[in-house]
């Protein structure tokens, strides 16, 4: 009988894991990104969107409005020429809830007090947890757990491996819950989650039979 123990040893991981770093740099870089004029604010959920107005230099008077619209890329709008409520010295508050997933919606800002004006434009991007720019983040997470199941390879000690592959389960159910980078939809990450998912189940599996193989047979119940 041939151990599970010599079939994981004779595997060739580090091919398939060069390969799962390449595949996750290229997938994630492809991924749309925010600018730095982007405002992130997460979907489904009561948000507050905070303004300043500025008038001639100097803090506007009480009299003042802050006027707001906010639409999609494709001109649908989501507030049409809504007042803002005033927070006092300059300050404005209003609150909406983003349904969509969007790379920018897009917001055009008035402010006036019968005298002076002043208009501005910006963008909010809607992703799921509400964070911006994790690219580099999720970057590191995938080469930290493809660096723990390489270092279970190189030391022939399956626990690593099992521990790799149980991380990379957990960032594919966080890839289908909260998206890649910022970005979420029912095609993209949610494929990539799945394949995560997979890949650290085989690896547990594997892993785990292997190293139970190897204490069964220590202990005189296996086949020798």
């Amino acid at each position: 009988m041939v151990k599970l123990k010599q079939r994981l040893k004779n595997f060739n991981w580090m091919d398939y894991i060069i390969v799962i770093i390449f595949l996750a740099v290229i997938i994630t870089i492809s991924l749309p990104n925010a600018s730095a004029l982007t405002e992130g604010v997460k979907l489904n959920t009561p948000t507050d969107l905070k303004f300043t107005c500025t008038l001639n230099n100097a803090i506007p008077s009480a009299s003042a409005t802050f006027n707001i619209s906010i639409s999609d890329q494709q001109g649908n709008y989501l507030v049409n020429n809504k007042q803002a409520t005033p927070q006092g010295n300059g300050a404005f508050n209003y609150t909406t809830t983003f349904t969509q997933v969007a790379d920018c919606y897009k917001v055009q800002m008035f402010c006036t007090d019968g005298t002076y004006s002043f208009s501005d434009e910006g963008c909010y991007k809607v992703t799921p947890s509400g964070f911006l720019d994790t690219l580099a983040f999720y970057i590191l997470v995938c080469l930290i757990i493809v660096g723990i199941i390489a270092l279970g390879y190189k030391a022939q000690e399956e626990w690593f491996i099992v521990i790799g592959g149980m991380g990379l389960m957990m960032l594919g159910i966080y890839s289908i819950n909260s998206g890649v980078a910022g970005f979420r939809d029912m095609f993209m990450t949610w494929g990539i989650g799945i394949i995560e998912i997979g890949i650290g189940f085989v690896l547990t599996i594997i892993a785990g039979l292997s190293k139970a193989d190897i204490d069964i047979t220590s202990e005189g119940w296996g086949d020798t």
